[in-house]
């Protein structure tokens, strides 16, 4: 779960580091629409993911042996309906956070709202940091 967090984490200081750089005129912008966007889209897709890897990992071992990185919940006694309600709390407010992201940025891909959609990352990041945060305290 602490992918999640360091591919989080990627996100946020990349729009934060664009916000005090951001492009102010058409070669930046062009070049940033290549480079930057790229880039970000790549750590926001990783996010999506690991989201879904983690998912995964849950359900197929419902009932089983549960990997490494989950077994610690077993050996704590935490009930395990409790993590699924995290994880789907945590898909949930990704799937939101990632459409709110998508709105902002636009849906022209050649002149998308770069600035835009970074400002709503580092606005709406401290929710999804504290899902993460959620799942990370209670289930490490």
């Amino acid at each position: 779960m602490e992918l999640l967090k360091e591919s989080s984490d990627s996100f946020l200081l990349s729009s934060r580091n664009y916000q005090q750089n951001a492009a102010r005129d058409y070669d930046s912008y062009n070049r940033d629409v290549k480079v930057f966007l790229k880039d970000l889209e790549a750590d926001i897709d990783s996010f999506s993911k690991r989201i879904v890897r983690l998912e995964n990992k849950f359900k197929a071992h419902v009932g089983f042996a549960l990997p490494d990185s989950l077994s610690k919940i077993a050996d704590q006694d935490k009930d395990m309906h409790t993590l699924d309600q995290a994880i789907t709390m945590a898909q949930t407010d990704w799937g939101t956070f990632k459409l709110g992201y998508e709105e902002k940025l636009g849906h022209d891909e050649k002149e998308p709202r770069i600035e835009w959609g970074t400002d709503f990352i580092v606005e709406n990041h401290p929710e999804l940091e504290k899902t993460i945060n959620y799942m990370t305290k209670e289930y490490s």
